[in-house]
């Protein structure tokens, strides 16, 4: 985690894409959680990469702006050039892996269609 965050809702910002980067791989997804702050316009928007076709904003507020998240996941995902945009909301009081996941619903239409091929 970057010395230079001062900010306890910062650092658990951090620490949780840290987490979340840890429980995707264990699925199998070979996550990496972007660590400290986007200092360049050229490196990749996404909280996580290394994942094909995925842009992740991942969040911990306590007040959820879905609508907020899924657009800056989705302008990541077209920064990144890549197919999809998702955020992901810590779930408090609850492991990492009952997160929530918010996706466009043509998204999650495609996924469940492709996965009863």
């Amino acid at each position: 985690m970057p010395a230079e965050l001062g900010n306890t809702n910062r650092r658990d910002g951090f620490l949780f894409r840290e987490v979340v980067s840890l429980q995707l791989q264990l699925a199998g997804i070979d996550a990496t959680a972007r660590t400290g702050y986007l200092t360049d316009p050229e490196e990749p928007h996404s909280h996580l990469t290394g994942v094909a076709d995925w842009a992740f904003e991942v969040r911990t507020q306590k007040r959820r702006d879905l609508a907020g998240a899924l657009e800056e996941a989705q302008a990541a995902a077209e920064h990144d050039g890549k197919r999809h945009g998702v955020a992901i909301f810590k779930k408090f009081s609850a492991p990492t892996k009952d997160s929530y996941v918010v996706l466009p619903l043509q998204t999650f239409a495609t996924l469940i269609s492709k996965s009863q091929a």
